[in-house]
C-alpha cells in the first residue's frame, strides 16, 4: 500500500509563485493609480454640486478599500507561497503528533536547505 502524498512544493515553482505575485502586485499597483487618475479627471470635468463632492469622497473611500484589500491578500498569499522558520518548525512538530512520517521528513529537509543553521532544526533533530 502506497504511503501519504509527499506535498513539498519544487523550489523552483516557489520562485516563479514568488516572482508572479511580485509582477501582479506591481501591476495592480499601476492600475489603481491609473484608475484612481481617470476618476479625478472626470470627476472634476463634472460642475461643482454636492452629487459631485459626494461621489468624490464614495470614490476615494472606495480606492482605499481596493487597495488595502489588494495589499492585505497580496501579503496572506507571499507568506503562503514562502513558509518561515517558525511554521516550519510548527509543521514538524504536528507532523510527529499525528505520527506522520513522510509530512515530518518533507518538513525537516525544508527546514535543512532554508534554514540549515537554525536553534529550531537543531532541537527538532535532536528528538
Amino acid at each position: 500500500m502506497a504511503g501519504p502524498p509527499n506535498f513539498e512544493i519544487p523550489q523552483q515553482l516557489r520562485e516563479l509563485t514568488e516572482k508572479n505575485l511580485e509582477q501582479f502586485r506591481t501591476g495592480y499597483g499601476q492600475f489603481i493609480e491609473a484608475m484612481t487618475q481617470v476618476m479625478g479627471m472626470w470627476a472634476n470635468a463634472a460642475p461643482a454640486s454636492p452629487i459631485t463632492s459626494g461621489f468624490k469622497v464614495v470614490q476615494d473611500r472606495a480606492t482605499t478599500f481596493a487597495k488595502q484589500n489588494a495589499e492585505t491578500y497580496f501579503n496572506r498569499y507571499t507568506r503562503l507561497s514562502t513558509p518561515n522558520l517558525e511554521a516550519l518548525a510548527l509543521g514538524v512538530k504536528i507532523a510527529r503528533a499525528n505520527n506522520d512520517k513522510v509530512a515530518e521528513d518533507s518538513l525537516l529537509q525544508q527546514l535543512r536547505r532554508r534554514f540549515p543553521d537554525s536553534q529550531q532544526l537543531q532541537e527538532l533533530e535532536r528528538r
